[in-house]
Formats: C-alpha cells, structure tokens, sequence
C-alpha cells in the first residue's frame, strides 16, 4: 500500500517537473521569437549620417573629437565623444572601447577612462542618450528604450566606419543605467565582447520599479500617476509586457567568460538583487563585489583603482583573437579643429 502511494507520489511530482519544463521551453521560444523579430526590426535602421565632428584637444598619445550623427528614426543629433589613439602607429587599425555613461551624463570619470584606455592604444567612444520626451509616457516607454539602442548602433556603426578602428575588435563598458544600456546592446550586437558592467543590471523593468533614485522614483511616480496605478508589483509586470525583450533573458547563451560585472552591495540606485541575477544568469562571469560601498562610489573605486582588470579582460580577449589586422575606408580623421 504504502509503496504504491509513493510511486503515484513520484509520478505526480515528474509529471509536474515534466510540465514546468515544457511551459519553461515555452516561454523561451516565445521570448526568443520575440527578440528575433526585434532585431530584424534594428536590422532595418537607417545607417548614420555624420554632420559633425570637431577636433577639440591634441596630446602626444590622442586626439580627442566630439562629434554628432543623425538617423531618420531620431529627430535630433545625437552627440558621441571619440579618443584616437595615437600609440601603436605602426598599426593601421586598433580596437575599440566603448563607453555609456550613467543616468545624467557624462562626467570626469568617463573622459579619464576615455584618456586611460587611449593611451593603452584603444580608440574609445562615448556616447550618452536619453529619449526624455517618450521616457516619460508609460505607454510609450518602450519607444524610448528602442530609440535608445538605434542611438547606441548610429554611433557604433558610425565609428567602426572609421580606417583607424579595428571593427572585430570592440568592447563595451557601461555603469548604472549605461550599464543596462550596454546589457540591451550586448544581448543583440555579436561584434561586441568582451563587456564590462558596473552596478548594473540587466532586468529594466525591476530597475525602474524598484530604485531609490530620485530621478527614477520620480519616472516611476509620473508613470504610475499616468496609469492610474498604485501597485509597484502591477507597475513593473506592465513594464515587463512593454520592453521587446530583458537582457538577461538572452545573456546566458554569452561566452561568460567575456565579461566582468562590479556589483555594489549596499547600492539602492540599481538594487543589490537586481545586480545579483545578472552575475547569476552569466553563471561564472569575472566579478567584483564592493560590499561596504554604494552606487556612485563603487563607480568611483572601480575607475580608480581597478580599471586594470578591464585592460587585461580585453587583452586576454582579443589576444585569442586572430591578430590580423583589418584596414578599412573609412572617414579621414583631418577635418576641422581649433
């Protein structure tokens, strides 16, 4: 009696593993579908017009330019900053970092990693962009994330145009929301690896719901004011059916070992848990762990003290890599100055 209670026992609990899995297939396929078609969309972006682009300082090791693009699906031009390295002159071409900064733009620390790296021997482009006009509107939220990432590909797509930059060697770096920002485009862009993320996350929606931030609490407050809602839950459940598609759901299918994440315990911008599934979905990524300090200056103490673990994660990267280098035609860097 008692042995055939425990086989019915063990035939229920496999047939319900049985149907978690299906349903977990399921939702993958849906899912992976859904990023498929996302992407053929990217695919039909407009390509990037260059209407500027300004030397502003020559150093012995770099030139430094800001430049702007323009796309047909933004209206206005969308600014990127650009470090030319001038070391290594025997190589027509050298790699390329780059770099989205936080939630209100650029500050020091982005052009002392753009001066760091160039004098390395990397090219590096900064590029920062907020949609704030559909940002604001629930409804039309994932608008601004895609114009975000048509933002992100016009500026790449821009400076891998460039004979200077070797386009098969590209790497990305982001903190904050540049992070997530650079987790969205690492998820779809394969010409990107390796990628370092500082306390980011890869689950938006969560972010957006759950920061303490006070420009997010406030976008989190317009839009649920605009929605009629008071429940945070309800809140992030309708952002996950706005966003195409959450990195995280696709950056296990990643080399893993292309990526070093920095993750801040006592963080409230970009919660701890948030930053904690993203080093969990990439299994066994290199990783970093500030447990006694928060958001900014975990940014803060990464730049200035181990900035190094991304130069050797990208040299051990692209060393592997073939060392052929590939000149391409491209925009000539003489153009106008101070």
């Amino acid at each position: 009696m008692k042995k055939n209670k425990l086989i019915r026992r063990f035939l229920s609990f496999s047939f319900l593993l049985l149907c978690l899995e299906i349903a977990s297939s399921s939702c993958l396929a849906s899912t992976e579908e859904s990023l498929e078609l996302f992407k053929s969309e990217l695919d039909q972006r407009s390509l990037p017009t260059l209407i500027k682009f300004k030397r502003k300082r020559q150093a012995r090791s770099f030139e430094y330019f800001r430049g702007k693009i323009q796309i047909d699906e933004i209206p206005d031009p969308i600014s990127f900053h650009f470090y030319k390295s001038l070391r290594n002159k025997s190589l027509e071409s050298k790699p390329l970092v780059l770099i989205f900064p936080g939630f209100t733009g650029l500050t020091p620390l982005d052009y002392y990693m753009g001066r760091y790296y160039a004098k390395l021997g990397y090219n590096v482009a900064i590029s920062h962009f907020r949609d704030e006009e559909n940002e604001e509107d629930p409804t039309r939220i994932h608008i601004s994330m895609k114009n975000g990432l048509l933002a992100s590909l016009g500026v790449l797509d821009t400076v891998t145009k460039f004979k200077e930059v070797d386009k098969n060697k590209i790497a990305i770096l982001g903190y904050s929301f540049g992070g997530i920002r650079a987790s969205f485009l690492a998820a779809i862009d394969e010409r990107i690896s390796p990628v370092v993320l500082i306390v980011a996350g890869a689950n938006l929606s969560q972010t957006l719901s759950q920061s303490k931030f006070p420009a997010v609490k406030k976008l989190r407050e317009t839009h649920m004011k605009k929605l009629q809602e008071t429940s945070v839950e309800k809140y992030e459940e309708y952002l996950k059916g706005k966003f195409p598609y959450e990195p995280y759901e696709h950056l296990n299918s990643s080399n893993n070992a292309n990526y070093l994440t920095v993750t801040s315990k006592l963080d409230k911008v970009v919660p701890w848990k948030v930053q904690e599934s993203l080093v969990s979905q990439l299994s066994d990524p290199m990783h970093l762990c500030f447990r006694n300090l928060g958001h900014c200056t975990s940014v803060c103490w990464f730049v200035i003290r181990h900035l190094k673990k991304s130069k050797k994660l990208f040299r051990r990267i692209w060393e592997s890599s073939s060392d052929e280098q590939t000149v391409l035609e491209g925009i000539d860097f003489d153009l106008e100055s101070d």
